[in-house]
């Protein structure tokens, strides 16, 4: 008999039960104090779980977080314990939101939107035309519609797309951006061919260099820790915009809101912030280039579902002695 430690819901616990026979799961609160005497094989728990130590005394030899990321895990309390994660639980509505981000910035939403009769007229086509090579230029975050007919909007046709992170997350936005016919490029440590046709691999800088919009997707570690930062923003393409979906530690703030305030970097989408929740006051809350979002990109209505699946997946080739999909190298941090 396997007992799972579960720090989800009792929800979880009766699909653990029902999916894996020989398996009892137990729901336990996320946080205060444990049951006395309490025993298992397996903790299913959240990343901010606030009894880390009280739980790996329960004797398990697996320790299965909900989340993604595992920065911030006790590792000097892990000892010889299994890690695993729920590695790309969450990439299909982050990358539904990524490509909201990219559109919206693209289509200059909610800039283009109006709440009374612009005060020119009707564009006049002929002039266009004759503007498009300029107007093409323009980007199109700072567009504000002066007429009825036009506004000078983008396309992701033919835009250049960095993914810096090229994991589950970073693959399922490659996958929505080639139909859009963007070029696309991913960058991660190695240089293996892309696992996502039409996707070329790239260093960071080359492909900063280049890119029109810079999405960071890479986990939470020391090596990449503020790896956009006043340096490599310089390199950056001018007027570009950056989204950061990943941690708010891999991104300098103060560079990007130098950057900014410059005029090199084009506009910042970011979900995660460094601390989380940013302090009332915060410049990135007022600066009207900034749209910022409260560590959201993850949710989504079957969140609990995929994680589920995922645990009880692992969880039937721990009950047959085979190795686990999702082990996390605690020394590397993902």
């Amino acid at each position: 008999m396997t007992t799972v430690l579960n720090q989800l819901d009792a929800g979880v616990s009766a699909h653990i039960e029902a999916a894996v026979p020989g398996v009892t799961a137990i729901t336990l609160a996320p946080s205060g104090t444990m049951p006395p005497g309490i025993t298992g094989d397996v903790l299913l728990i959240p990343r901010r779980s606030k009894n880390w130590a009280e739980l790996l005394e329960t004797g398990v030899s697996w320790v299965h977080i909900a989340g993604a990321g595992v920065e911030g895990i006790p590792t000097e309390l892990l000892g010889d314990v299994t890690v695993s994660c729920s590695r790309g639980a969450y990439a299909v509505p982050m990358a539904e939101y990524v490509m909201t981000a990219l559109l919206t910035a693209e289509k200059s939403i909610p800039n283009v939107w109006v709440s009374d009769q612009p005060t020119g007229a009707w564009g006049d086509l002929g002039r266009l035309e004759e503007r498009a090579e300029e107007l093409n230029a323009v980007r199109p975050w700072k567009a504000v519609p002066e007429q009825w007919g036009f506004a000078p909007v983008g396309t992701l046709v033919g835009r250049t797309v960095a993914i810096v992170g090229f994991g589950a997350t970073g693959r399922e936005i490659a996958k929505r951006l080639i139909p859009f016919g963007s070029d696309v490029i991913g960058v991660r440590r190695s240089d293996r061919p892309s696992e996502v046709p039409g996707v070329s691999i790239m260093n960071l800088d080359s492909a900063l260099a280049v890119a029109d919009h810079v999405v960071v997707a890479a986990p939470a570690t020391a090596d990449t820790h503020h790896l956009i930062d006043e340096r490599t923003l310089a390199t950056m393409k001018s007027g570009a915009h950056l989204v950061n979906v990943a941690r708010g530690s891999l991104v300098d703030q103060h560079a990007v809101l130098a950057a900014l305030d410059s005029g090199h970097l084009g506009l910042a989408t970011l979900d995660v912030a460094e601390p989380e929740p940013l302090p009332s006051g915060d410049p990135l809350y007022a600066h009207p280039r900034v749209r910022m979002t409260p560590h959201v990109s993850w949710c989504s209505p079957t969140r609990q579902q995929r994680v589920a699946e995922m645990f009880i997946e692992e969880l039937r080739r721990f009950v047959a002695g085979e190795p686990l999909l999702n082990v996390v190298d605690t020394e590397a941090g993902y």
